[in-house]
């Protein structure tokens, strides 16, 4: 799967075509071709900082007619990020409205549901477990991050009371 994502960033990020109306048809039939096989899933996170996704979106929904596909694209925007970002602000509120279009408006999880996804992470110490719940201030995603990141650095050890940070 990333592989193929590498596809699509190459396409949009190549040098060759500086035509963005041309990238764009060329991704919106490298995702139909993908489409023939299965459903097509895009996630695309932190799209409020990148105005060429978000006139890729704008495109692949106005030719969705003309290249049809299974294909869902999933963008999580940061709300409180889009005051730095008229351009992208405008943009996204452009697409809102369009046909096919869903904005689902997601919240901070309640401090009891986010204290269990941190106390469920790995069995980390309570204490390391608090100081997390408090940083991630109810994100989820967040915390997973947070936590894997940990992981992947080879931070954590294990001590009497579950996994807590090394000194």
């Amino acid at each position: 799967a990333s592989q193929q994502g590498d596809v699509g960033n190459l396409i949009l990020d190549s040098a060759v075509t500086e035509d963005r109306g041309t990238k764009y048809a060329a991704l919106s039939r490298f995702i139909q071709r993908m489409g023939e096989n299965r459903p097509v899933l895009m996630w695309l996170d932190d799209a409020q900082w990148s105005m060429n996704t978000l006139e890729f979106c704008r495109h692949l929904i106005q030719v969705r007619d003309l290249f049809p596909a299974p294909c869902l694209m999933l963008l999580t925007i940061q709300e409180e990020a889009l005051s730095t970002q008229p351009g992208a602000k405008a943009l996204i509120e452009e697409l809102s409205p369009m046909s096919g279009v869903t904005t689902v408006p997601l919240m901070p999880l309640s401090m009891p549901d986010h204290k269990k996804l941190v106390r469920g992470l790995l069995g980390l110490d309570p204490e390391l477990a608090q100081a997390v719940e408090e940083r991630t201030g109810g994100n989820p995603l967040f915390a997973v991050q947070l936590v894997g990141d940990w992981v992947s650095r080879g931070t954590l050890e294990l001590s009497n009371n579950g996994f807590s940070l090394k000194e």
